[in-house]
Protein backbone atom coordinates (compact mmCIF):
# COMPACT_ATOMS: atom_id res chain seq x y z
CA UNK A 1 0.00 0.00 0.00
CA UNK A 2 2.98 1.78 1.00
CA UNK A 3 4.38 2.03 -2.67
CA UNK A 4 0.84 3.03 -4.08
CA UNK A 5 0.78 6.19 -2.37
CA UNK A 6 4.63 6.98 -3.23
CA UNK A 7 4.14 6.46 -6.51
CA UNK A 8 2.08 9.32 -7.52
CA UNK A 9 3.58 11.23 -4.91
CA UNK A 10 6.99 10.65 -6.65
CA UNK A 11 5.53 11.56 -9.93
CA UNK A 12 4.18 15.00 -8.79
CA UNK A 13 7.29 15.76 -7.14
CA UNK A 14 9.03 14.86 -10.15
CA UNK A 15 11.59 12.44 -8.66
CA UNK A 16 14.06 10.59 -10.97
CA UNK A 17 13.83 6.20 -11.31
CA UNK A 18 16.49 6.21 -9.43
CA UNK A 19 15.51 8.55 -6.38
CA UNK A 20 12.63 6.28 -5.86
CA UNK A 21 14.31 2.99 -6.27
CA UNK A 22 16.27 4.66 -3.26
CA UNK A 23 13.06 4.64 -1.57
CA UNK A 24 13.53 0.91 -1.34
CA UNK A 25 17.12 0.78 -0.22
CA UNK A 26 16.35 3.16 2.74
CA UNK A 27 13.07 1.63 3.86
CA UNK A 28 13.39 3.55 7.14
CA UNK A 29 13.78 7.47 5.19
CA UNK A 30 10.04 6.33 3.64
CA UNK A 31 8.28 7.80 6.61
CA UNK A 32 9.92 10.91 6.49
CA UNK A 33 8.89 12.91 3.54
CA UNK A 34 10.21 16.53 4.52
CA UNK A 35 13.80 14.62 5.30
CA UNK A 36 13.72 12.49 1.71
CA UNK A 37 13.17 15.76 -0.36
CA UNK A 38 16.47 16.62 1.35
CA UNK A 39 18.24 14.02 0.83
CA UNK A 40 17.02 12.96 -2.62
CA UNK A 41 18.35 16.89 -3.52
CA UNK A 42 21.62 16.08 -2.04
CA UNK A 43 21.62 12.69 -3.39
CA UNK A 44 21.15 14.23 -6.87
Amino acid sequence: MAVVVLLPLVVLLGFDLHLLLGLYSYPRLTGLTTKNRRIWLYWS
